[in-house]
C-alpha cells in the first residue's frame, strides 16, 4: 500500500508553545493529504483542549487524551473513561500530599482544581474564563457532588495530569508505584518548573495502542504507519509505529530509540538547513530506512515537512543508524527493530 498513515503529536512537535502552527507546515499538511496519505492528529490533549485552527488544517481523525479516544472520518472509534474510584483515589492522594495543581480532562472538559487555575493565571493566560474554551474548563471546587456520590461519578475523564511544587514529599516514581493500581504515569512538561509532574494514563491505554486500532481499523499495516512526536507521552506511538520519528527538541531520551531524528521545532526557525554533512546520501536511501520502495521516500519528507516546516525536507537518521563512512559509498546498518505493542 503506497499510502501511509502519519500520526503527528501537538505540543512541541506540530505547534510551538504558543500553539502556532507555522504557515509552511500547514502547506506540508496540505501536500501530503492531496498524495493520498492520511494525516492524524495524535496528542495528549483532550477534544475540547484542541483549537479550532488546528482542526481546520485538515485531518482525517483525531487520537485525543493520549490514546483513549479516536475520532475517525467524523465517527468516534472507540473513548474510554477513567473508573470513578481511580479518579477519587488520585484526586485524595494529591491532596494529602499537597500537590494543589491537578487537572482531569476528557471528551467533555477539562477539570481544574484551585491550584491549576492560579497557574493558568499567573501565566497570563485567560484560555480558561473566556475565548473557544470557556465552557469546557471547570473549577472542581465548583463542581455539585451529590450526597452519597463522589466527583469521580459526576466527571467524566481519560486522563489526569498533575505537577507539583518545588519541594514534594512524593517523587515521580512515588506516584508511579502508588497509584499503579489503576494508572500507567508518563512524565509531564512541567519539567521546568517542577521536579515532579506527569500525565495518568488508564493502564493499557495509550497512543501506541491507539495508533494500532486506528490502523486496523482502516486496514492499513503497522508498517505503513508514521509517528513523529517529541515527548515521553509520545513513547508508545513511536515504538508502536512502522517508521518513529523523534523531533530534534524531543525530551526524556526518546530520540535514543527512533528510525530518526529531524531538526528541532522552531519557534526558533522553521527553515532550518539540515546539518548532516550528506544530505544527497540520505535522501538515496531514504526509502531503505522506511523499508519500502525509493520511489516512496518522498512520503516521508513530505511528513517531515510537516512538522519542520521545509517541504520535501532531508531526512537525518540517528546516528545509530548511519556508519561515518563517507570515503566509499555509504554503508547501512540493518534498520533497528521497532517493538510493536
Amino acid at each position: 500500500m503506497s499510502s501511509k498513515l502519519v500520526f503527528l503529536d501537538i505540543d512541541g512537535t506540530l505547534a510551538d508553545e504558543r500553539h502556532e502552527v507555522p504557515i509552511s507546515a500547514q502547506e506540508a499538511c496540505k501536500a501530503a493529504r492531496s498524495r493520498g496519505h492520511k494525516l492524524f492528529i495524535c496528542t495528549g490533549r483532550s477534544m475540547p483542549k484542541i483549537e479550532r485552527g488546528i482542526l481546520d488544517l485538515g485531518f482525517d481523525g483525531v487520537i485525543s487524551v493520549a490514546g483513549a479516544q479516536a475520532d475517525v472520518n467524523g465517527r468516534v472509534l472507540f473513548r474510554h473513561d477513567i473508573a470513578p474510584e481511580a479518579i477519587d483515589a488520585a484526586t485524595a492522594y494529591f491532596e494529602r500530599h499537597g500537590i494543589e495543581n491537578y487537572q482531569w480532562q476528557g471528551a467533555d472538559g477539562m477539570y481544574i482544581s484551585c491550584g491549576y487555575a492560579r497557574h493558568l493565571e499567573s501565566k497570563g493566560s485567560a484560555v480558561w474564563k473566556n475565548g473557544q474554551f470557556a465552557r469546557y474548563w471547570h473549577l472542581i471546587d465548583d463542581i455539585a457532588v451529590p450526597d452519597g456520590s463522589t466527583l469521580g461519578h459526576v466527571i467524566h475523564a481519560s486522563k489526569g495530569s498533575y505537577f507539583s511544587g518545588a519541594d514534594p514529599d512524593v517523587s515521580f516514581d512515588d506516584v508511579s508505584r502508588d497509584l499503579g493500581e489503576w494508572f500507567t504515569l508518563v512524565h509531564g512538561s512541567y519539567d521546568d518548573i517542577s521536579p515532579n509532574n506527569g500525565e495518568l494514563l488508564i493502564n493499557g491505554v495509550d497512543k501506541g495502542t491507539a495508533l494500532c486500532d486506528v490502523a486496523k481499523d482502516l486496514g492499513y499495516s503497522i508498517a505503513d504507519t508514521i509517528a513523529i512526536g517529541d515527548s515521553d507521552n509520545d513513547t508508545a506511538m513511536l515504538k508502536a509505529a512502522g517508521t518513529s520519528v523523534a523531533m530534534g527538541n524531543a525530551t526524556h531520551g526518546i530520540e535514543c530509540f527512533c528510525d530518526m531524528t529531524t531538526t528541532g521545532h522552531p519557534r526558533r526557525r522553521y527553515r532550518q538547513r539540515l546539518r548532516h554533512p550528506r544530505p544527497d546520501l540520505i535522501q538515496r536511501v531514504a526509502g531503505r530506512l522506511l523499508s519500502c520502495p525509493p520511489r516512496l521516500a518522498g512520503v516521508c519528507r513530505v511528513a517531515l515537512g510537516v512538522v519542520t516546516g521545509v517541504r520535501n525536507h532531508p531526512l537525518r537518521p540517528t546516528a545509530s543508524t548511519l556508519l561515518p563512512n563517507y570515503r566509499s559509498r555509504v554503508r547501512w546498518q540493518q534498520r533497528p527493530r521497532v517493538r510493536h505493542l
